[in-house]
């Protein structure tokens, strides 16, 4: 009996461990994918009910004029947009800090940072740094993005909200 319950609680810290890897690739993958523009990689990133809710705050319309919260279809025409693809051409990075996840059985939430990184003449640099909370799910395909909230790092009090609520959520215990 005292082996199987061994082996019960060995199999939990494996597959804790691997979903934890799962959302970590995830989320660095999906900054990838939109500077390679690797479609496939950023649809299949979303649950079919995603939304991305980007805010109303930032003044940089680098992906065109994407605002507020919108569902699948519309970040799709995000990250294939001609404003997305015109910095493609010049050199971006979507650079995803490592976030700090909390998983409670098929769902789970991560925290970090994104830090916008474009090229110019023969220089690089940072447009804009935003924090993150990913709210996720895991599905016969693995894990997907339920909901993904940015808010720029500009002072405001709006990105302090949402990481404070966001760390609030992940508190241990």
């Amino acid at each position: 009996m005292e082996a199987n319950a061994q082996a019960s609680g060995l199999e939990q810290r494996i597959r804790a461990l691997e979903d934890q890897f799962q959302i970590y690739q995830l989320i660095a993958g999906y900054g990838a994918a939109v500077d390679s523009a690797t479609f496939e990689f950023c649809e299949a990133a979303w649950a079919p009910d995603g939304q991305f809710d980007r805010g109303a705050q930032d003044p940089d319309a680098h992906s065109g004029h994407f605002e507020g919260a919108y569902g699948k279809d519309r970040i799709m025409q995000e990250v294939s947009s001609p404003e997305l693809s015109a910095l493609r051409n010049k050199g971006i990075a979507h650079m995803m800090s490592l976030p700090h996840v909390t998983i409670a059985g098929d769902k789970a939430i991560a925290t970090c940072y994104t830090e916008l990184i474009t090229r110019e003449d023969n220089s690089y640099r940072t447009r804009r740094i935003t924090a993150n909370v990913w709210d996720l799910a895991r599905g016969a395909q693995g894990w997907t993005i339920k909901r993904r909230t940015i808010r720029l790092l500009d002072g405001s009090e709006a990105a302090r909200h949402l990481m404070r609520q966001s760390i609030q959520r992940n508190i241990p215990g």
